[in-house]
């Protein structure tokens, strides 16, 4: 089992010694873009590297070699697959193929797939040493159309099963710089970055929260502001799940609607302090996730007017968040006064 965030030295390792992997996760977490970025990042600091990408369903047995009749000979003739490097024609090369959906294409394309990953001539086709395949795939138990293979397949590539991990996806959140609103939501409700297991657990058939829906609703939520529209409830629920879509609308309207971050920092001690608990929790992750140096002593003005199960619920989102603000926010006079209190600060580390 791995995380998320050690495929690309899982990668990597692979190019050095030589090795094959498939990569095994739940839909939705990011693996294919994780695999991608990487040879990315490769081919960028080493401009010979060579990378191929080709999903794997879209191929059949003929793909690989196919005959035909040479008229003017009489004879055969094979004909190759250019999209698959060929040692006949260029052995040294050195890269790496990705098959996307590897597990997803019928087993009579994965049997003569088994062949070239194993550097066997197939009629003069046969993969260059110095190319590995890296590939991906759903696990048949995620009902997403992964299908039985050959043990002779599995037995072709290291097999790591990919796990999704809360810390690892909210950091990359922040670096790709999601919605601010949907980070602030997930830091405080980690459990719903992902709720596929909810999903087969219960064996059913709808949508479901996961980091690719949640990317998705952070584009919709920019373009809508950038417009001046409204987003729809059903395009956020249409994206991860009727529970959970609800729960963030309702977020929202809290964070946004019922006192604003520029409300807060421009009047702490007369902004709206609204009572309801869940719309307090919304409101401090806001503030959590979007504060910036300059306005911690205001911010420290207005949760304080909270008492001090409030106040360190803020602390703690702020020191665990991925906010590229964070450790400035930490470093302020505002923050280090009010963490000095002891029954704060222990609460916070205990």
């Amino acid at each position: 089992m791995a995380f998320l965030n050690e495929v690309p030295s899982l990668i990597r390792r692979a190019i050095r010694t030589g090795t094959n992997m498939h990569l095994v996760g739940e839909p939705g977490i990011g693996k294919t873009s994780v695999i991608e970025q990487t040879v990315a990042d490769l081919v960028k600091a080493t401009p010979d590297f060579w990378y191929g990408n080709v999903y794997t369903p879209s191929l059949s047995p003929v793909d690989f070699t196919a005959m035909m009749p040479d008229p003017a000979t009489s004879t055969l003739k094979s004909f190759h697959n250019d999209r698959l490097p060929n040692a006949f024609l260029t052995p040294d090369l050195v890269g790496l193929l990705f098959l996307g959906e590897r597990d997803n294409a019928d087993p009579a394309t994965n049997k003569a797939l088994q062949k070239y990953i194993n550097n066997e001539d197939m009629g003069g086709l046969r993969k260059p040493r110095g190319v590995i395949v890296v590939s991906d795939s759903n696990d048949i138990g995620h009902r997403s159309g992964a299908v039985q293979q050959s043990l002779a397949l599995l037995s072709r590539s290291c097999l790591v099963f990919i796990q999704q991990d809360a810390d690892v996806t909210l950091k990359h959140f922040s670096k790709i710089d999601l919605y601010p609103y949907v980070q602030a939501y997930l830091a405080l409700r980690r459990e719903n970055i992902s709720t596929f297991d909810s999903v087969i657990k219960n064996r059913e058939y709808r949508v479901w929260a996961n980091p690719r829906a949640w990317e998705r609703v952070s584009d919709m939520q920019r373009d809508a502001d950038a417009h001046q529209e409204t987003l729809l409830a059903d395009e956020i629920i249409g994206s991860v799940g009727e529970a959970v879509g609800r729960e963030y609308l309702a977020f929202l309207y809290a964070a946004k609607e019922l006192v604003s971050y520029d409300d807060i920092v421009n009047k702490p001690t007369k902004a709206a302090k609204p009572d309801k608990l869940s719309d307090v929790y919304a409101i401090t992750a806001m503030l959590a996730h979007s504060a910036i140096p300059e306005h911690m002593g205001a911010i420290r003005t207005y949760i304080s007017r909270y008492g001090s199960e409030v106040q360190v619920l803020f602390l703690r989102l702020l020191v665990s968040s991925k906010s590229k603000n964070m450790m400035g926010c930490t470093r302020t006079k505002a923050f280090t006064e009010w963490f000095a209190q002891p029954e704060l600060r222990d609460a916070v580390l205990g």
